[in-house]
């Protein structure tokens, strides 16, 4: 008699025709192999099944709904393709644990909270690795302000990207794999290139490829920047509103849009740059 098949074989079987079709499944295959590690773990034989997939999906530490939620939705392809060859396959209901989709507020910075978390991020003190953190995330976070760049976006900025004599900054491959000039105001261009030449003279930034921000210890470190700027900006109350700087890009959006209006322009004909 021929062996059952283990859960892993069948997710990388399915990763495989559905790659072969040009779907890429980055996450959603770190997910799925994740799950057939859980139920060749747990001893699951059989068909697969809502509990074992229930089961995986609450798994999760610290989950909540919404993570379980997403954790069933991305089986669900997977179970419909299994339901092919295998008619004992459950397929997992949608919404059993409620939507898998949720918009946060976001939050507007205000000019005090911007400030005080600049002012945590230059008590960031050096690691190995990186000399000039707090310079580092300093810059960051101006450069988040200024210009309403995605999180993602200022991370992954090379010195190549920027052309600091034309104050502009090139976004590459960004929301539909399409790119965009961003306009940089001189006194960005200013920190730059004081960030550029402290760089340079300690070695951080090594080609024109390479990232401007090195990439290790990011999460803490913005997070502790967060909690540090609590304290100190009298705006936020020490409420706990801000939370990430991923928000920049929409203080910057709000900010932009709302100027024409203050200054008693037409919103419909001013020129938002």
């Amino acid at each position: 008699m021929r062996p059952a098949s283990t859960m892993q074989t069948l997710v990388d079987t399915y990763l495989a025709a559905r790659r072969s079709m040009g779907v890429d499944l980055r996450i959603e295959g770190r997910q799925l192999r994740a799950f057939a590690r859980f139920a060749d773990q747990t001893g699951h034989r059989g068909p697969l099944t809502v509990d074992v997939a229930v089961r995986w999906a609450q798994s999760a530490r610290h989950g909540t709904r919404l993570t379980w939620a997403r954790r069933l939705q991305t089986l669900r392809p997977f179970m419909k393709y299994r339901a092919q060859f295998d008619p004992g396959t459950e397929i997992a209901p949608s919404g059993l644990f409620g939507p898998v989709h949720r918009r946060l507020v976001p939050h507007i910075y205000t000019e005090a909270e911007v400030s005080a978390l600049i002012d945590a991020a230059a008590q960031l003190r050096p690691v190995t690795g990186l000399r000039l953190r707090a310079r580092t995330y300093t810059t960051l976070f101006g450069l988040l302000a200024s210009t309403g760049l995605r999180i993602s976006e200022a991370l992954a900025l090379t010195p190549i990207d920027v052309d600091l004599p034309a104050a502009s900054r090139t976004v590459r491959k960004t929301t539909f794999r399409k790119s965009r000039l961003v306009p940089l105001h001189p006194t960005t261009v200013a920190a730059l290139q004081r960030y550029v030449a402290a760089a340079a003279g300690a070695s951080v930034i090594g080609g024109s490829r390479r990232s401007w921000c090195p990439s290790r210890g990011h999460p803490w470190a913005i997070a502790w920047c967060i909690t540090r700027s609590r304290r100190s900006a009298p705006d936020s109350g020490g409420s706990g509103a801000a939370t990430m700087p991923c928000h920049a890009s929409t203080t910057y959006g709000t900010r932009s849009s709302a100027a024409p209006w203050c200054a008693g322009i037409n919103s419909s004909r001013a020129s938002i740059t």
